[in-house]
């Protein structure tokens, strides 16, 4: 599988357990600063986007043909001020990317779901997931 990572470039692993370390170690020294997506391709023939903005991440999943369906992490309830806000992310560390604040899940859950797919190739059941 590859890795696009945002200051790493692009990285091939093999194993799904050193690609959820690389990525969560990625994410995690860069979300303080700035909200980073980075990339997994390859992996159980999907694409994934995973983010992290301090304390809230989020996952986007597809087919690596780029075909849908689109799943993104959700989540319903309400942010309070934040509810309709977008927040910001630097897709691979150079893109503005905006995303809608709903689909920011807490970040205890975004591993796990990592996790699951990565593993698994299924989306996990312990979060709700929208198609888009």
């Amino acid at each position: 599988m590859i890795l696009t990572l945002a200051d790493e470039g692009t990285i091939a692993v093999e194993d799904p357990a050193e690609a959820a370390r690389t990525v969560r170690a990625a994410l995690e020294s860069s979300a303080d600063l700035q909200p980073v997506i980075v990339s997994i391709d390859g992996v159980w023939d999907m694409h994934i986007d995973i983010g992290l903005a301090t304390d809230r991440g989020t996952i986007q999943v597809y087919a690596s043909s780029s075909e849908p369906p689109y799943w993104v992490t959700f989540d319903p309830r309400p942010l309070g001020p934040l509810e309709a806000a977008k927040v910001t992310f630097l897709l691979h560390g150079r893109h503005h990317t905006e995303l809608p604040a709903e689909y920011l899940i807490p970040s205890e859950k975004v591993w796990p779901a990592l996790d699951s797919l990565l593993v698994e190739g299924t989306r996990s059941r312990d979060v709700e997931w929208r198609e888009v």
